[in-house]
């Protein structure tokens, strides 16, 4: 089983989590049709986590994001 497909991650400390996730999320998912993003399902510990996420997936361009329930 390669390293990534058991869902588990870490990271070092002070690093912005959400920048450093959305930045996983896009490497893992080049070279997959734009619309598999939008089947991912990434659950955050909090309200202010989804956003800074959303926020991080928008700095980095268009993308096909679920929306998110809060």
């Amino acid at each position: 089983m390669a390293d990534w497909q058991s869902g588990l991650f870490a990271l070092p400390c002070g690093v912005d989590f959400a920048a450093a996730l959305a930045d996983g999320l896009i490497e893992r998912m080049a070279g997959t049709p734009p619309e598999a993003m939008a089947r991912v399902t990434v659950y955050v510990n909090s309200g202010r986590t989804a956003i800074a996420l959303r926020e991080a997936l928008l700095t980095r361009g268009p993308r096909f994001c679920r929306r998110s329930s809060r």
